[in-house]
């Protein structure tokens, strides 16, 4: 009966250390899990903030290009006035 005694008493051991383990492993999992939302927030967020550099670089883009349409026309009719002053 001794040997019983001691064989529960080992598991009974046993049993706290896996208990801790699985614990311990949870607490990481829950961790890890909060650490997996704030980064999709982040990602999330810096996708909009990309988005939104892209929408004011087309925006950017599109008044150069419309400066430079009326630059060449104001250039076409500068040569035609010096043209008729000479």
């Amino acid at each position: 009966q001794n040997e019983f005694a001691k064989e529960v008493n080992f598991l009974k051991i046993e049993l706290e250390a896996v208990r801790q383990d699985r614990d311990s492993q949870l607490a990481q999992v829950q961790s890890l899990t909060a650490d997996i939302a704030k980064q999709k927030e982040v990602a999330r967020r810096c996708g909009a903030e990309l988005e939104n550099a892209m929408r004011r670089v087309a925006a950017l883009e599109e008044g150069g290009l419309l400066q430079r349409e009326t630059i060449r026309t104001l250039q076409i009719q500068l040569a035609s006035a010096n043209e008729k002053l000479t």
